[in-house]
């Protein structure tokens, strides 16, 4: 996955099966956070009765846990996929 054309914005090689599923649940993950970085500043502006009342805290938590579940899983198919192709060089968490 180093293997890019910066200027491009492309890889020089096609990437596997499982770089795309471990790519796109990483972009996943970058999604989520400023939607639960928002929510969390939006929270500590309004008082408590305001915030249930023009938001869904629960939205939020549900949010939060989704985004830590797609990491999760981000991170063992990084961890699969160095067992199986024997090198953890151009992977950063």
């Amino acid at each position: 996955m180093s293997d890019r054309d910066q200027t491009l914005k492309q890889f020089n090689e096609d990437l596997s099966d499982e770089e795309k599923e471990s790519l796109a649940c990483f972009m996943v993950v970058e999604y989520l956070t400023p939607k639960i970085v928002t929510a969390d500043l939006l929270h500590q502006t309004l008082s408590s009765k305001d915030f249930k009342l023009y938001s869904q805290a629960n939205h939020i938590k549900e949010i939060r846990e989704l985004r830590k579940l797609i990491k999760k899983e981000a991170e063992d198919l990084m961890v699969q996929y160095t067992y199986s192709n024997g090198s953890i060089r151009g992977f950063r968490s």
